[in-house]
């Protein structure tokens, strides 16, 4: 096969289990013998990740100073001014505008959206810890739904939660 490279740059830790600045995936063939080496096939594909905020663990300058600038927009050597430049000069060409704005409108909707929905998470959990320090107190089910806005399923579920053996 031809040589290819599939890259991929994220501003954040891509991997739950490593933070490392660059990742470099290669196709292995796994044998059923625990015993076995895994196979590496060299397709001469290259898979890249690069993860920008581990910058700082980079060891090459230029590519430290890149991720650098991807993760801060910050430029640090002349590379980076060059596309520091590059992407106001696009950024300001009326061609792009409208699409640049509406990228950027995307995002502040879908980031106002996971904080709306965290609001709405966060005020129920408050409401369910409410309900149980009012059902504590021995409150009837009636005045616990009244007082914390759920539903009478919701503290049905919670007085089960709380005494499970009906105690």
């Amino acid at each position: 096969l031809k040589e290819s490279y599939v890259i991929f740059i994220c501003k954040g830790q891509p991997f739950d289990d490593s933070n490392l600045p660059v990742y470099d995936f290669k196709l292995t063939a796994q044998s059923s013998n625990s015993d076995e080496s895994p196979i590496i096939l060299d397709d001469k594909a290259h898979r890249l990740v690069y993860n920008a905020s581990a910058y700082e663990q980079e060891l090459d300058p230029k590519l430290k100073n890149f991720l650098h600038f991807v993760c801060s927009n910050e430029s640090d050597d002349d590379f980076t001014d060059r596309l520091a430049d590059l992407v106001n000069s696009i950024k300001q060409q009326e061609a792009n505008k409208t699409e640049y704005n509406n990228m950027n409108l995307h995002d502040r909707d879908i980031i106002r959206e996971a904080k709306k929905e965290g609001r709405a998470e966060g005020a129920r959990e408050n409401a369910i810890e409410t309900a149980k320090k009012f059902l504590a107190m021995g409150l009837s089910v009636e005045q616990v739904v009244q007082g914390t806005g759920l539903s009478e399923e919701d503290i049905q579920n919670i007085v089960k939660d709380e005494n499970p053996n009906g105690v």
